[in-house]
């Protein structure tokens, strides 16, 4: 997996956890200084900046270094199997 796969997958994966647990837009955009639009257009894209994760993250109740720990071992699974 490419780090472009992972940004892509992460992004996904960030967008399914706000989604599941509801959590509003505008608290994330308050929580990273970005526009709720901007927060919303970014998690239906491919990448995202670390600001945007991290309060996603954090707003969702998510654990980043978790989710970063889990993304570079599905990234290591995927390379042993290329």
């Amino acid at each position: 997996m490419q780090i472009t796969e992972v940004a892509k997958h992460l992004t996904r994966i960030t967008r399914n956890r706000v989604l599941t647990t509801k959590t509003r837009m505008t608290s994330i955009a308050e929580a990273c200084g970005f526009s709720r639009q901007t927060v919303s257009k970014t998690l239906d894209g491919d990448d995202m900046p670390v600001s945007l994760f991290l309060a996603a993250m954090q707003e969702s109740g998510g654990d980043p270094a978790q989710m970063l720990h889990d993304a570079e071992v599905e990234a290591g699974k995927a390379a042993c199997h290329a």
